[in-house]
């Protein structure tokens, strides 16, 4: 076994991966046998660089001068499988972005979907043009697939984070039958990225590995952030676990399922004992930089320090005291022009000193994320090869130091998941918010009638858009045989919706055979058969209803405003404060 661990810690290859380590003895086997190659060694250097850059490896020493001349090597490739993946994501190959998001998430895919690695391997070897467009773009479609499958995973993780006291928990391990494992790994990632902490995500369905089976073995993956050695911290525990593998960063590991609670509790108490946290409103910054100063002479600058990874993490700057605008979030296109259930946020970046806006892009976030007024942003500036432009890549906000030192708001009372506030004087928001509008509207409500205002809304209901769907049709179907009528903020408490998708809901409802006949809050609702939907029974009918694709939207805007109120939830109140200060100064004033 050749293990480049096995090596001294101060020896030039000691923390070389995999991929280079499979270079290296390459190289050593053309060395000892001259007479037996029939390419160049070089010929190899462009995969080396995709799975140096692709993976969270260590780009130190001879590592990151393989990554160095494998990028070269790659923009002149003659494979006809990697040409045509670059064109695919619309990009050049010259920039460790193009490997790891762009390649390296399309290679990671075929795992995902295809489960087996000669799929892969044929892409990145044949010299058939005809097959390897195929099957590129059979890559492309599973990147798709894995993408849509990575957003559902992600926002049910969320949904389940929302629900920790991340003020105690260190290391976030979460489980679920319905996981797929072979995305856990890049949902995990980016709960790191969110949060800060190690993330330990397991699927506990039923395995046809005998041996797995057997103990009733759980399987997932671990990421940690930069700052956490993972190995480390999981040999530590490794008692608790069935097997782990990998490196300082990223592991696959197995856990018998009865132990993944005490698993959780000791990474906790060892976290604890060792360090504290880090938020994202302490992100580091390595430059401050206003928006002027974004553009083509700083990404030069900063192309000097690359390739970026693991060692050598690409820059990220400060942009203070800025502010957004044409905001708008909308769903990953694939290259079809299909969309993908994949978010977006892209907007323009404004601060004092510039008179034109930079764009950007916040992937994996919703507009209503973007924090109103003045804030400061932690971005990393790229180049986007299909616009032909420059733009940042958003990594965090935060309110304004300045502004956040400056809020004296005693009458702005923070009661989630406490005792009752008090009632006299006081004015209470006790549902989760959707939108910063809805808040906004109470913050200049209380400073009016010189009242205070209590956050009070307790932890939003996890009931399923289709759950939800089911609701509402079973509330229509009793007011219409009944007669009866309802308010129409009754149904927005009952359902727990905003406005928007409560009038999308009977818009729907009207579409299926409802009339929904409103005067003032009162409403009124009779049902006209429709022969289409007349079917049997309550279920055939219901599905007949899921079928079209007014409920489509309707389900994917409560998934919507499902994520938006586990948002407001858990949001800092340093931020309600900012965001409440920003509201209410001209009233102060």
């Amino acid at each position: 076994m050749i293990n480049s661990h096995s090596l001294p810690t101060h020896h030039p290859l000691a923390r070389l991966s995999a991929v280079a380590l499979a270079y290296k003895l390459v190289e050593a086997m053309y060395e000892t046998l001259p007479e037996m190659p029939q390419r160049p060694l070089e010929d190899l250097l462009d995969l080396v660089a995709i799975g140096l850059l692709a993976d969270r490896v260590e780009l130190r020493g001879d590592g990151r001068y393989l990554a160095q001349i494998g990028i070269a090597k790659l923009q002149q490739t003659q494979r006809p499988g990697l040409v045509r993946l670059l064109e695919l994501c619309k990009r050049s190959g010259d920039r460790p972005t193009d490997l790891s998001f762009g390649l390296g998430s399309r290679i990671n895919a075929i795992s995902c979907i295809q489960s087996d690695a000669r799929f892969c391997v044929e892409l990145l070897t044949s010299r058939d043009a005809s097959r390897c467009q195929h099957l590129a773009e059979e890559t492309e479609l599973s990147n798709i697939r894995c993408k849509a499958l990575q957003k559902d995973i992600a926002q049910q993780v969320k949904a389940r984070i929302a629900q920790l006291d991340l003020s105690t928990t260190q290391a976030i391990v979460l489980s679920d039958p319905q996981w797929s494992v072979e995305v856990l790994g890049l949902v995990a990632a980016q709960m790191v990225r969110e949060y800060q902490r190690p993330v330990i995500l397991l699927t506990t369905e039923l395995t046809t590995e005998p041996v797995a089976a057997a103990v009733h073995e759980a399987r997932g993956a671990a990421r940690s952030p930069e700052s956490i050695d993972l190995h480390t911290l999981l040999k530590e525990q490794s008692h608790w676990l069935s097997s782990f593998g990998g490196h300082s960063l990223a592991m696959d590991v197995r856990v018998p399922i009865d132990h993944i609670e005490l698993l959780a509790a000791a990474l906790n108490r060892q976290l604890r004992a060792q360090q504290p946290w880090v938020t994202l409103a302490e992100l580091r910054a390595d430059l401050t930089v206003t928006v002027a100063e974004l553009g083509q002479d700083l990404f030069r600058e900063l192309k000097l320090l690359e390739p970026y990874g693991i060692g050598n993490p690409a820059p990220r700057l400060l942009i203070p005291n800025c502010w957004f605008e044409k905001v708008w979030h909308r769903n990953v296109e694939d290259w079809r022009g299909q969309k993908v259930r994949y978010i977006k946020t892209e907007f323009e970046l404004w601060d004092e000193g510039t008179k034109l806006g930079f764009p950007g892009v916040w992937w994996e976030h919703y507009r209503d994320e973007i924090l109103p007024g003045r804030c400061d942003a932690i971005a990393e500036l790229e180049f986007n090869t299909a616009k032909k432009r420059y733009e940042v890549r958003l990594i965090a906000l935060r309110p304004t130091r300045t502004l956040a030192s400056s809020i004296q708001l005693d009458w702005l009372l923070d009661c989630r998941g406490a005792s009752p506030p008090p009632t006299a004087g006081v004015l209470q928001i006790n549902q989760c918010p959707s939108h910063w509008n809805e808040l906004q509207t109470l913050f200049r409500q209380a400073v009016q009638t010189q009242q205070k205002l209590a956050i009070a809304y307790s932890a939003p209901a996890m009931t399923s858009p289709s759950q939800t769907w089911q609701k509402l049709v079973g509330i229509a179907k009793y007011l219409s045989r009944t007669g009866k009528t309802v308010t129409y903020t009754q149904v927005m408490q009952t359902l727990e919706l905003s406005d928007r998708a409560v009038r999308l809901g009977f818009q729907t409802l009207e579409l299926l055979g409802f009339t929904v006949d409103r005067q003032g809050e009162q409403l009124h609702l009779s049902y006209r058969p429709n022969e289409r939907l007349e079917q049997k029974t309550d279920s055939d009918r219901a599905r007949c209803f899921a079928d079209t694709a007014r409920v489509a939207d309707f389900l994917e805007i409560l998934q919507e405003e499902q994520f938006h109120r586990q948002y407001f939830y858990k949001v800092p109140m340093t931020t309600i404060q900012a965001i409440a200060y920003q509201t209410v100064r001209g009233l102060i004033q």
